[in-house]
């Protein structure tokens, strides 16, 4: 096949955007389930263990799917090697952790279904549309979310199984890019001024947090967008920077202690995160010495408190009557290195570098082309940057390497890699006819029947 006029195709896909499976509505449910935490809403839903039960769904569609860019061969990617070694990792080193039965139940219990959410949501997708959708989906789960979470009562509205505050904006502001892209690229203006409606709700919901990690989340993804958010044109990068910054600011000022509590963050030096045995300062410098003290496999996955309780300063203070909490890591990256050693954080932190790399490299192949496709592509890609660095911002606070937003968020990211992977390959003829008008940056690209545009039923103009 030719690449003749630089036109290019999604390989492999359909040409008409397809429908709705079994399988991808039992990943999106799982997303919901798995990082939204829709369930709690309803009273009584995580009786029945629902991310388990879309889990099972959705490994039930995937294998009765026949579909060629549901083959493992698509999933090929060194994020998906990264990741999985991770989990290899951890499924090796359990058995020689400090408390082994911990670790084995955690890996059975929880981790394995969650690193399914991360399989199902790259395997599900199909094309760009299929992208369109799970994206949606995410960020979608977000603003419901976020909606709840700015009720009277903050985010115990939630309900039972919710997170905790600053779990949950780690979640929200992770969303925040997806919405700012739907904002500007969605179809239709009243879609996007609901995806605005969306980012302010984020915006309110990250505030009423509290959380002084999510808001250095959110100056980083601020940041990102400014700077390297190329898909933009500057002028509505500066626009959508502002209008975060703006958000923020008026949200802020309805919470009188919100600016309060952040202006803790220029003092760090009388902050119990420093000065307490039990704060994360402290905590973060012996989760290091776990890492050094076993370097190859760690103590083992979920056995972080457990290595707290046998630290000898905490030993001693136990011993001399003082009350000490067997905390968690509080750092995705201090976690990953103390349980997993750091062979295991060489392959966590890989995955994050490669998602930048990939960035670079659709961002240059969109630059090189010009086509729709390839516009879409680096836009979702640079979106997902975003999402990226704002998790890795708010997760360098908390306890979160195993979750299902952090996983969730990888399987999205591979999805976009996978689809990206797969447009690659020139055709005669393009399947892809761009919205006439381009507006400000990049309107989706239309997917449309050739067959049905052939004067000729059955046959494909151009081949």
């Amino acid at each position: 096949m030719s690449a003749a006029g630089g036109r290019w195709r999604t390989a492999g896909a359909a040409a008409v955007a397809q429908p709705w499976d079994a399988l991808m509505i039992a990943a999106a449910a799982y997303l919901l389930v798995g990082a939204a935490r829709i369930h709690t809403l309803v009273p009584g839903a995580h009786l029945i263990r629902p991310g388990l039960l879309f889990a099972a769904i959705g490994m039930l569609a995937y294998l009765q799917s026949s579909h060629p860019e549901r083959s493992l061969q698509r999933l090929r990617h060194p994020i998906a090697l990264c990741m999985g070694f991770v989990v290899a990792w951890a499924t090796l080193g359990a058995p020689f952790g400090l408390y082994p039965g911990n670790s084995i139940r955690f890996l059975l219990t929880n981790f394995y279904t969650t690193v399914l959410l991360l399989f199902l949501v790259a395997a599900a997708v199909r094309d760009v549309m299929d992208l369109r959708r799970m994206l949606g989906i995410y960020a979608a789960g977000a603003v419901v979310f976020s909606i709840f979470a700015a009720l009277p009562g903050g985010y115990r509205s939630i309900g039972t199984g919710g997170y905790d505050a600053n779990d949950s904006a780690m979640f929200v502001v992770s969303a925040l890019p997806l919405t700012a892209y739907y904002a500007v690229t969605a179809r239709g203006g009243l879609a996007r001024i609901v995806w605005a409606a969306g980012m302010v709700v984020c915006t309110i919901a990250v505030v009423r947090s509290g959380s002084r990690g999510a808001f250095l989340a959110f100056g980083a993804v601020v940041i990102y967008q400014l700077l390297f958010f190329r898909a933009l044109r500057p002028g509505w990068r500066i626009a959508g920077a502002a209008a975060l910054v703006v958000c923020l600011l008026f949200a802020a000022a309805r919470e009188p202690e919100y600016w309060e509590r952040m202006s803790t963050l220029r003092n760090l030096d009388e902050d119990y995160n420093t000065t307490e045995i039990a704060g994360r300062r402290q905590i973060w410098a012996r989760g290091v010495g776990y890492a050094l003290q076993n370097p190859v496999l760690g103590v083992g996955i979920h056995n972080f408190s457990v290595a707290e309780g046998l630290h000898p300063t905490i030993v001693r203070l136990l011993n001399e009557g003082i009350g000490v909490k067997f905390s968690a890591a509080h750092s995705v990256w201090v976690e990953v290195a103390a349980e997993l050693g750091l062979v295991g954080f060489a392959a966590f932190v890989g995955a994050f570098l490669v998602t930048a790399v990939e960035v670079i490299r659709l961002r240059r192949r969109a630059r090189i082309r010009g086509d729709p496709v390839s516009r879409e592509l680096s836009g979702m890609a640079d979106a997902m940057g975003a999402v990226i660095v704002g998790a890795a911002v708010a997760g360098t606070f908390l306890s979160q390497a195993y979750g299902c937003i952090l996983w969730g968020i990888m399987g999205l990211t591979l999805a976009v890699f996978k689809v990206a992977e797969s447009a690659a390959v020139p055709v005669e003829s393009s399947v892809y006819a761009a919205v006439p008008g381009r507006g400000p940056w990049l309107r989706p690209s239309v997917l449309y029947d050739p067959r049905a545009a052939s004067p000729h039923p059955g046959t494909v103009p151009g081949r």
